[in-house]
């Protein structure tokens, strides 16, 4: 469980400036 959530925080962190850059 600790890995799923590791992983889902890495995508997280690196898909918010993909989303703003493309929003912005």
């Amino acid at each position: 469980a600790s890995l799923v959530m590791m992983l889902s925080g890495v995508v997280v962190v690196l898909a918010a400036p993909l989303v703003r850059w493309l929003l912005f």
